[in-house]
């Protein structure tokens, strides 16, 4: 079996895109934290 070439990231196989995938998993949490506690913090009225 022969090594999987290094994709664009210089990471072998699909670990680039695993890595991508985790990148925006969290980004989208984030908003969706950020969205929520604007909208706690508009019912509170701070």
């Amino acid at each position: 079996m022969r090594p999987m070439a290094p994709n664009e990231n210089g990471i072998p196989g699909n670990a680039g895109r695993t890595r991508e995938s985790k990148i925006i998993r969290t980004s989208i949490i984030g908003i969706g934290a950020n969205v929520l506690l604007a909208a706690f913090k508009a019912v509170i009225g701070t």
